[in-house]
């Protein structure tokens, strides 16, 4: 609702860019972290984590990649967006794909 004010626009965006960024490294440090439990324990994380670590912080990152296309047009918005989902793509696919060519 900040963003419709144009005043207090950039606090809007400031905001919505400062959580956005923060679910995008919190996708990348839990991707770090599945593969190194993989490394210590050779089992595979992925279905044994509540799936709220990952739905929550991906669906808040799509919400608010989406209003902050709205706010600012020119945001580089699929450089992050790609590096926090497919930072969790790559590590379940690379958990996977060392489990079945091991």
């Amino acid at each position: 609702f900040l963003g419709l004010v144009p005043i207090v626009r950039y606090i809007a965006k400031s905001y919505l860019t400062f959580l956005y960024g923060l679910s995008c490294h919190w996708l990348m440090g839990m991707a770090l972290a599945m593969f190194a439990f993989y490394a210590a324990s050779h089992l595979n994380p992925w279905p044994i984590i509540p799936q709220e670590f990952f739905y929550a912080p991906a669906g808040y990152l799509l919400v608010t990649g989406m209003f902050i296309r709205i706010l600012d047009p020119n945001y580089p918005l699929w450089n992050t967006l790609l590096k926090g989902l497919g930072s969790t793509v790559l590590s379940c696919a690379g958990i996977a794909g060392y489990g079945f060519f091991r």
